[in-house]
């Protein structure tokens, strides 16, 4: 009889799952639409294992301004691989503060995970593009020798309704590699002084190109409304520099 009890507890232990961590860590990103999105892809026969013993995973994002964070309604994944996206993020203007939370019970808590607090700003002002122009001159034949000139033009209505929530601004980067130059958050040079909608302006090349590097990179930026630019893409070159 003890024989035949000790069987029968063995025959209903669950079954042990065993831990695969991820290829890839969970992370979230700013989206180019103003938006946030999560994505996450634990090791399949794993997450069905844990998910078949009881194991429940869920996603918490928390939304704030200033430091002060809300949570927001959890929302439960039951698949290895998701991609969540944060909903109403933007149903305000201003500066926003992100961070995204894994939370797992039983077999699930390996995933367990936290962001970090990511900053995405929501505009004001209906970003209009359509007919935008960016160039950068970096020939002799168009700019005088040691500079670079830069043309651009902006929606009117659009930068009327930016310009008074702060000042535009030209941000240069560089690199040796184009990937350098995808993946670079801090710009190597800033330049100054802009008016639009129109805009022309000569300046020095010498800060910008010291040490001669292989690529440029250049967006315009700025605060308030203007922080909204950078989300619609970076103008990458190569051999640029004299």
């Amino acid at each position: 009889m003890l024989m035949l009890a000790l069987a029968l507890t063995l025959a209903a232990e669950p079954e042990a799952c065993t831990f695969k961590a991820p290829k890839e860590p969970p992370s979230i990103e700013a989206t180019v639409f103003g938006g946030v999105e999560f994505r996450v892809s634990a090791d399949p026969a794993w997450f069905r294992c844990a998910k078949k013993s009881g194991g429940k995973l869920e996603l918490d994002w928390s939304l704030g301004q200033g430091g002060e964070f809300a949570p927001q309604p959890p929302v439960a994944l039951t698949s290895y691989g998701s991609r969540e996206s944060l909903s109403q993020l933007c149903a305000t203007p201003g500066l926003k503060q992100v961070q995204a939370t894994l939370k797992g019970t039983g077999e699930m808590s390996k995933l367990d995970w936290s962001s970090a607090i990511i900053e995405v700003f929501c505009p004001k002002c209906p970003w209009s593009g359509a007919d935008n122009v960016l160039a950068l001159h970096t020939g002799t034949r168009v700019t005088p020798p040691g500079t670079f000139t830069i043309e651009a033009t902006f929606d009117p209505g659009w930068y009327a309704c930016a310009k008074p929530t702060g000042a535009l601004e030209l941000r240069f980067f560089t690199g040796a590699t184009r990937e350098e130059i995808v993946k670079a958050t801090a710009p190597s040079f800033v330049v100054k002084g802009f008016e639009g909608p129109k805009v022309k302006k000569t300046f020095p090349n010498g800060p910008i190109c010291k040490g001669k590097p292989a690529w440029l990179g250049y967006e315009f930026a700025g605060a308030g409304e203007f922080g909204v630019i950078p989300s619609k893409g970076r103008s990458i070159v190569e051999g640029s520099c004299p």
